[in-house]
């Protein structure tokens, strides 16, 4: 598959998974997981994707994959297999594509019991990790189970332990101002502001800040900020 031949294949293939659109969600799921599959192998035999397509119709599949399971209805047993088939295709996964397994599994998990296990399983997979870019990355994933499960003292835990970029200042001050606590809200992100002060990347948390203070109508303070 050459930097020509793929869009044509590409296109058959997104034609192909348009029409099974009404079919059983069962057959559906088989279909689409079949899809991903083959479509990775062609990765592992030097498909030339420099225009994204075959990346993007994996992606879309991992996604449609995640309606189908939804339509089931499946039990924690049945879907058991699937939280262990897809936490090791991340665990395997060489093309980029974790995040997106990632995010299909957030979507498929529904009961307090599905999430322990994932949540299990997560942890097991950062205590195994070396890299520190791996890493954060599951971090993060645990951070949206513990968010979504419902787990408050977890997520507040694990979002305070993890202040380095300024979307992580962010997050934790977006917090306590939803909380209604505007001072902890303020503290927070005039910390991350203060601590990454020469740093790239902090215009939403500034934005955040400003605002803040307006609301408060602390000029002094906003306006130390601005000089600062």
């Amino acid at each position: 598959l050459d930097y020509y031949q793929l869009p044509y294949v590409i296109k058959s293939l997104e034609r192909i998974k348009q029409s099974i659109t009404g079919i059983s969600p069962k057959i559906r799921q088989e279909l689409l997981e079949s899809f991903i599959e083959e479509s990775t192998k062609a990765y592992e035999e030097g498909a030339d994707d420099s225009q994204g397509r075959l990346a993007d119709f994996i992606s879309d599949c991992i996604k449609d994959l995640s309606k189908a399971i939804l339509e089931q209805n499946l039990s924690y047993e049945n879907k058991k297999d699937l939280f262990k088939k897809y936490l090791k295709t991340i665990a395997q996964d060489e093309y980029g594509f974790s995040d997106k397994y990632f995010q299909f599994l957030l979507v498929i998990a529904h009961n307090s019991e599905e999430y322990d296990f994932l949540i299990s399983e997560i942890k097991s997979l950062i205590e195994k990790t070396r890299d520190s870019y791996e890493r954060n990355s599951l971090r993060e994933i645990l951070i949206e189970l513990y968010e979504k499960s419902g787990k408050e003292d977890e997520y507040l835990k694990e979002i305070e332990n993890k202040l380095e970029w300024g979307e992580d200042y962010l997050r934790l001050a977006e917090y306590w101002e939803g909380k209604g606590n505007r001072s902890k809200a303020l503290k927070v992100a005039q910390k991350g502001i203060d601590k990454r002060k020469n740093s790239l990347g902090n215009e939403e948390l500034f934005n955040f800040l400003e605002d803040l203070y307006e609301k408060e109508g602390k000029e002094k303070e906003l306006l130390d900020t601005y000089v600062s």
